[in-house]
């Protein structure tokens, strides 16, 4: 048995130059840099003479994001969980959204795998240090899973559906 690609028009190969051109599109895009806002559920953090970029990328409704933060050293990381702003509105669709990061600690050759968590409609990401089999997971703070100081950086990335 002969399977075939569809094919758009009756032309053999249409569909496969379609996909093509539709994806070759879409790949040469590049990402949009963006200021994200970065904010706690405590005292306000400060970045200070440190650096805060984000990146990201939209094809249609889908969304890739990318952020990094280095401390410098009049950055403070205030009080509470660390939330960081994303560029486009979600889809508020009921479904929370994971990515993955890492936080350095500059002072030692400490690097936390962490998790990019995005809650349905709230327009920002928070990090998360997993824990054990059967252990919560714990928010990442001014000093979770370290105290944060000059030099230490936050990675993370996240991809999401946008509401339009």
């Amino acid at each position: 048995m002969t399977t075939r690609l569809p094919t758009v028009g009756g032309d053999p190969g249409t569909w496969g130059q379609l996909l093509n051109d539709y994806f070759g599109e879409r790949l040469a895009e590049t990402f949009t840099q963006y200021a994200p806002a970065w904010t706690s559920s405590g005292t306000a953090p400060v970045i200070g003479n440190g650096t805060l970029v984000g990146r990201y990328l939209k094809i249609q409704r889908l969304v890739f994001v990318y952020v990094q933060l280095t401390a410098g050293t009049t950055t403070t990381f205030g009080s509470g969980v660390l939330y960081f702003a994303m560029p486009v509105a979600d889809a508020n669709n009921g479904i929370d959204v994971h990515g993955s990061g890492l936080v350095i600690d500059s002072a030692g050759p400490s690097g936390y795998s962490v998790i990019s968590r995005m809650e349905t409609g709230q327009q920002k990401a928070q990090l998360r240090v997993p824990a054990g089999a059967g252990a919560v997971d714990t928010a990442v703070t001014f000093n979770v899973p370290f105290a944060f100081g000059t030099g230490d950086q936050i990675q993370f990335s996240v991809w999401y559906e946008a509401a339009a």
